[in-house]
């Protein structure tokens, strides 16, 4: 069953509704980032350094984000969780893990309207994940070179490019 667009809405190729690309806009010109913060991270390695080489590994990278409204301090708070899995090809046993969440802090321009939901969610899912990206391509370079692993290069994500990130819940922690 088709889903009714109201008039304020835009069906994009996939069937998805997204919120009109003038309010989107506009909302993209009342924003300034303020702070990127790591919040929490985590490495493991579960093989031996030395004892893998990323060709004969299978990687993913994955997000996962979440943000909140403060609408009393005009702030958008967007939460991203990038992690990194590296797998054994023949086995398929995990090599090394990595996650890290960042909190990214937009404040919204005095005398602009705040974002309603649809768009808040879609400017996170769509912005934030790509300002969070080079912080999370340090993090993860960085630790594997402190786990002694080699360093695998992780891909530039493009727009439109098949990431996928899920929302994890409500509010940020």
């Amino acid at each position: 069953m088709k889903k009714d667009k109201s008039p304020k809405e835009i069906e994009t190729t996939n069937g998805e509704h997204l919120p009109p690309a003038k309010e989107f806009n506009e909302f993209l010109k009342c924003l300034e980032i303020q702070d990127v913060c790591l919040r929490a991270e985590r490495s493991v390695a579960y093989a031996v350094p030395g004892q893998i080489e990323p060709k004969h590994s299978l990687t993913s990278l994955d997000f996962e984000y979440d943000w909140v409204l403060q609408g009393e301090d005009r702030k958008l708070i967007a939460q991203v969780t990038g992690a990194f899995v590296a797998k054994n090809k023949e086995s398929l046993a995990p090599e090394v893990e990595l996650k890290a969440t960042y909190f990214i802090t937009y404040a919204i321009l005095p005398g602009t309207k705040l974002p309603d939901n649809d768009i808040a969610d879609l400017f996170v899912r769509l912005n934030a994940i790509f300002h969070a990206v080079p912080y999370f391509r340090e993090y993860f370079h960085s630790s594997l070179a402190r786990l002694r692993f080699p360093v695998f290069t992780l891909p530039l994500l493009k727009p439109g490019e098949g990431i996928v990130a899920k929302r994890t819940s409500q509010e940020p922690r």
